[in-house]
């Protein structure tokens, strides 16, 4: 068994191209938003950079996706959040509302994602972050911003990405 991908070997400048496309959009992503409080909101946007940037032809990377897909995941859990902090907050049979919804916000972000052509498996995460985490208005314009951010990345440097995994 090998240990590094037979494919490097073929293009190893590939590799690091995109993965500095990945890193550069990262770096944007930290630079704009506050990683040390925001720390699984940015886990979600590298795990959107991962799939851009070494499976830019799956259908999870499709520009529809990832805005699409961010959307979704703001919508459900800023009004997840929103509900759990106004009308529970607290704990049902001796489990946290926000473990209960947290879970209620990711099915329906799955579910809005599929029935209207925009899954992207890391957005589905973000409803749960904005549940689990605290959150102000700023986020949901920075992580539009920087969906839109990668989105415009991935038109333009499209047909200079190829699949690494």
């Amino acid at each position: 068994m090998p240990l590094f991908d037979r494919k490097l070997r073929h293009s190893p400048g590939r590799y690091i191209f995109q993965c500095l496309c990945a890193a550069f959009t990262v770096f944007i992503a930290l630079f704009v938003i506050d990683a040390t409080t925001k720390t699984t909101i940015i886990a979600v946007i590298g795990a959107s950079s991962f799939i851009v940037f070494t499976a830019p032809n799956s259908y999870a990377a499709r520009k529809r996706g990832i805005v699409g897909g961010y959307a979704i995941g703001i919508l459900v859990g800023v009004a997840g959040s929103l509900l759990d902090n106004n009308f529970f907050g607290g704990s049902f049979w001796n489990v946290d509302t926000s473990i209960i919804i947290g879970a209620v916000a990711v099915a329906i972000s799955i579910f809005l994602m599929v029935i209207l052509d925009c899954e992207h498996p890391p957005a589905a995460g973000l409803s749960l972050a904005f549940l689990l985490n605290t959150w102000d208005w700023h986020d949901v314009l920075y992580i539009m911003i920087i969906a839109g951010f990668l989105a415009l990345v991935k038109h333009f440097l499209g047909s200079h990405l190829k699949d690494l995994v």
